[in-house]
């Protein structure tokens, strides 16, 4: 299976990404900051990487996870502002969802 870094700073998102994935058999790592991302993602050997386009310097971590890595990268969003998604496109993301999390659900879709 993959080893997956997944970076976002709301806890329980992080952790409803991280949880659907083991459970699918995938060796999750898990960052709350950018620059800890960044930082793992130099240390590891990942074949996928999920991250918070929201994070202040979201777009910043795609850029250089892009140029380290070489690996495809998923952003997740709660916003549904269209220009920060462009953004992460033209940064190196490979595709985006959108999250959802309030108290009776959560989930996650893909654009």
């Amino acid at each position: 299976m993959a080893r997956i870094l997944v970076v976002d700073e709301d806890p329980r998102v992080r952790r409803s990404v991280a949880v659907s994935l083991r459970v699918d058999g995938h060796k999750v790592v898990e960052a709350d900051r950018a620059e800890d991302g960044v930082r793992l993602g130099r240390g590891g050997r990942f074949d996928l990487v999920i991250l918070d386009c929201s994070l202040a310097e979201g777009p910043e971590i795609i850029t250089a996870i892009h140029n380290t890595l070489r690996v495809p990268i998923i952003v997740l969003s709660t916003c549904t502002a269209e220009a920060r998604k462009v953004e992460a496109f033209d940064r190196g993301a490979n595709r985006a969802g959108r999250v959802c999390s309030d108290r009776n659900r959560r989930w996650i879709s893909g654009s």
